[in-house]
C-alpha cells in the first residue's frame, strides 16, 4: 500500500473514530438517565453535528501533524502526539463554543468525550503503525536510499540501518563526496562520485540521501547540498554535522538512528490549504475596509510626483516562477528603470516625499494583497526578489535557492527582525531567518509573525 493510500485509510478510520466518540457521548447523555438532558435533538441535527465535528477534528489532526510522518515512527511517540492533539483540540472546541447539540454542558460529558476520542483515535493510529512495522520487517515499504560519504562514520550508519529494518531505509550504496574518484580500486558499494549525483539517483530511483562525512565543515556540507539541489529527494545528516553547519538541530529519532533533515519540506498540503484560506480571508477583508485609504494614497502620489500610482516589477516566486508584484509607487519615475539593480537603502534619495511617509508605515505594500488574492504571494513568507538578484545570490550564497520552496510573502521573519539589506552580508543574515522559517513553517508561526509585523509597523523598525 502506498503512503498516499495509507493516509487516506487513516483519515477514514479517524472519521469513524470521531463519530463513534460523538455517538457514545450523545447516547450517554440522552438515553442512560445518568443526567438531566432534556429532549434529544432531531436525527438531522445529530447527523449535522457529527459532520461538523468530523471536519473540525480532521483539520485539528492535520495541524498537529498526525498525517505528515514519512516513516513508521514509534507507537509511543504516536500516542503522545494523539494525547496532545485530542487534549488541546477538545479545549479549543470548548473555548470556541463549538458545542454541537449541547453535548459539552458538563465536566462529566467533556471528560467522556475526551476519553472516547483518545481511545478510538489511539486504536486507529496504532493499527496503522503496527501495519507499517510489519511491512518494514518484511522489507516492504522501505525508501530507496544512498549515503554520501565513504568514511568510517558512513559505514557505521550503514551498519545500523542494516541491523534495524524499522528505520525504513533501503541503502543502495555510497557516493564519494569528492568530485573525482581517488586512484585505485573503488571502495565496496561505492556507486560513483558526487558530480554524478543525479545520474546515480535516476539509475537507482533514490528517495532519501544521507550525508555522512568524517570531517564535516559548513562549506563542504553546503557544497554537497547545492550539488543535490533540484533533485526530488529528502536530504538528511547526523546532528553533529548539521550543528557545525547551521548551529541548531531538530533531531528525528528513527528507531535508534538520530538524523536531522536538511531544510525539510514542511510545506504540506494541509499547511498549504490552511495558509491559502487565511490569505484569501484576510486579504479580502483588508482590501475592502482599506479602499478609502487606497484612494487617498493614490491622490497623494499623483500630486506629489509624476508617474503612475502603482509600481509593477517582476519578482521571483514559488518554484522560481516569475510574477508581477504590485506596490504603491514611492520613488521618482525617472529612477525606476525596468532593470534597476540598486538595493534600496533606508534613506534613499530616490524616494519621494509621499514615498517616505507610506514606506515608514508600510502602506506602499498594501497593493501586494492583490498578489495574495491571485495566489502569487502569501501574507507570510520570504520576501520576493528581482530575478537579477536571485541569479547573483544563488552563485554567491549557499542554499539561497531554497527560499523558493515556499510562496513569497508580504512579511516574514527577516522583515520583523532586521533592517534594510544594503550588502551581501545583510542578505546572508536574512537568508538565515528565511531558512529557519522554511524549516519551522506552521500557522502558529505565521500568526506570531503577523503580530510582530503590527508591532514593527507601530514602532517603525524592521526591514
Amino acid at each position: 500500500m502506498s503512503r498516499i493510500k495509507e493516509k487516506i485509510v487513516l483519515i477514514v478510520l479517524d472519521l469513524i473514530a470521531v463519530n463513534l466518540a460523538y455517538t457514545l457521548v450523545y447516547l450517554l447523555k440522552f438515553y442512560t438517565g445518568l443526567m438531566e438532558a432534556g429532549f434529544p435533538p432531531s436525527l438531522s441535527g445529530v447527523i449535522m453535528g457529527g459532520a461538523v465535528l468530523s471536519g473540525l477534528w480532521i483539520v485539528i489532526l492535520v495541524l498537529f501533524g498526525l498525517y505528515s510522518s514519512k516513516f513508521a515512527i514509534s507507537r509511543t511517540d504516536e500516542l503522545v502526539s494523539i494525547f496532545k492533539a485530542v487534549t488541546l483540540g477538545t479545549v479549543i472546541l470548548y473555548i470556541l463554543l463549538i458545542d454541537i447539540n449541547n453535548l459539552l454542558t458538563s465536566r462529566f460529558n467533556i471528560f467522556n468525550y475526551w476519553s472516547f476520542l483518545l481511545f478510538f483515535l489511539s486504536i486507529t493510529h496504532i493499527m496503522l503503525r503496527t501495519y507499517q512495522r510489519n511491512r518494514l520487517k518484511k522489507g516492504r515499504g522501505r525508501r530507496k536510499t544512498v549515503i554520501v560519504g565513504i568514511g568510517s562514520k558512513a559505514r557505521e550508519i550503514y551498519d545500523k540501518i542494516q541491523s534495524q529494518k524499522l528505520t525504513g531505509f533501503d541503502v543502495r550504496g555510497f557516493i564519494d563526496p569528492s568530485p573525482e574518484a581517488p586512484s585505485g580500486s573503488p571502495a565496496e558499494n561505492v556507486l560513483g562520485t558526487i558530480n554524478k549525483f543525479n545520474e546515480i539517483c535516476d539509475r537507482h530511483q533514490i528517495e532519501e540521501v544521507l550525508i555522512i562525512l568524517d570531517k564535516p565543515s559548513k562549506k563542504k556540507l553546503f557544497e554537497i547540498v547545492d550539488l543535490c539541489n533540484g533533485y526530488p529527494v529528502s536530504l538528511k545528516t547526523i546532528p553533529d554535522i548539521y550543528e557545525i553547519a547551521v548551529g541548531n538541530a531538530k533531531i528525528q529519532h528513527i528507531y535508534g538512528l538520530d538524523l536531522v533533515e536538511i531544510l525539510p519540506e514542511n510545506y504540506s498540503p494541509g499547511l498549504r490549504l490552511g495558509k491559502r484560506l487565511i490569505d484569501l480571508l484576510v486579504s479580502s477583508i483588508v482590501i475592502f475596509f482599506l479602499l478609502p485609504l487606497w484612494v487617498l494614497i493614490s491622490f497623494a502620489i499623483k500630486i506629489n510626483s509624476k508617474g503612475p500610482v502603482f509600481f509593477r516589477q517582476k519578482r521571483v516566486g514559488y518554484n522560481g516562477n516569475d510574477f508581477t508584484m504590485y506596490k504603491f509607487r514611492s520613488m521618482h519615475i525617472e529612477d525606476e528603470k525596468p532593470n534597476e539593480r540598486l538595493l534600496t537603502k533606508e534613506k534613499d534619495p530616490r524616494i519621494t516625499t509621499v514615498g517616505h511617509f507610506i514606506r515608514r508605515i508600510r502602506l506602499d505594500e498594501i497593493p501586494q494583497l492583490i498578489n495574495v488574492l491571485e495566489g502569487d504571494m502569501s501574507l507570510v513568507g520570504p520576501r520576493p526578489e528581482l530575478p537579477f538578484y536571485v541569479q547573483q545570490y544563488v552563485k554567491q550564497i549557499a542554499l539561497y535557492s531554497k527560499r523558493v520552496r515556499v510562496k513569497p510573502g508580504i512579511t516574514g521573519l527577516a522583515q520583523v527582525n532586521q533592517k534594510f539589506s544594503e550588502s551581501v552580508t545583510d542578505i546572508q543574515k536574512k537568508l538565515e531567518y528565511d531558512l529557519y522559517y522554511i524549516e519551522n513553517m506552521s500557522l502558529k508561526l505565521d500568526f506570531k509573525i503577523l503580530l510582530s509585523t503590527i508591532v514593527t509597523i507601530l514602532t517603525r523598525s524592521g526591514g
